[in-house]
């Protein structure tokens, strides 16, 4: 078994910045909703029963957007750190963008360089438009001892907004947890139709 990679929540929005990628201008009323929707995905806590089995809590955090997001017009990144799950890392991250133009653009444009994450398809079980990536992440240990632990990557846009559901393996290093992957993006497609409405 490895050991737990320090900042594997920091290691998971790096590994996904690949979602990066070409993208269209924003209006300004586009600007003011991904603006406003961004702050409420801040402001609103996840209830104990939007949780998928087996996770006991979650912690809501603004994320430093990455240069690739910045550059293709996301507004702003929402990080949730969840806890009890069964892997090293089991994060999911919220890219609010301006237009849906742009969210579409990121998703289906993924920019990998740096990284030896790989598209392996789309998301199982789905409706939305998704990716779904396969990667690891090598870094240092709490001992100081450098590691690899696998990732799985799974996203899907809805609207203006891509959700982002990496997970980290201790037990592989090509891949994460991929149902555990599956039913954090699910839990949090749910959390976000409840912020919009």
């Amino acid at each position: 078994m490895r050991a737990r990679t320090t900042g594997s929540l920091l290691a998971c929005v790096v590994l996904l910045s690949v979602y990066a990628g070409a993208a269209s201008g924003s209006s300004p009323s586009g600007a003011a909703a991904a603006k406003a929707l961004y702050t409420k995905l801040l402001k609103t806590p996840y209830a104990k029963s939007e949780l998928p089995a087996g996770f006991t809590s979650a912690t809501i955090s603004k994320t430093a957007p990455s240069k690739n997001s910045t550059k293709y017009h996301a507004t702003g990144l929402v990080g949730v750190q969840y806890f009890g799950g069964p892997d090293v890392a089991d994060v999911v991250i919220y890219y609010v963008f301006p237009t849906a133009a742009d969210a579409h653009g990121d998703l289906t444009h993924p920019d990998t360089s740096g990284s030896d994450s790989h598209p392996v398809g789309k998301v199982p079980g789905t409706s939305e438009p998704s990716l779904l990536l396969n990667g690891s992440i090598t870094g240092k240990n709490s001992a100081g001892k450098t590691v690899t632990n696998g990732v799985t990557g799974a996203a899907a846009q809805s609207g203006t907004v891509i959700v982002a559901a990496p997970t980290v393996s201790v037990a592989k290093t090509t891949s994460g947890n991929l149902s555990a992957a599956v039913a954090l993006l699910k839990s949090a497609l749910a959390h976000l139709a409840a912020v919009q409405h």
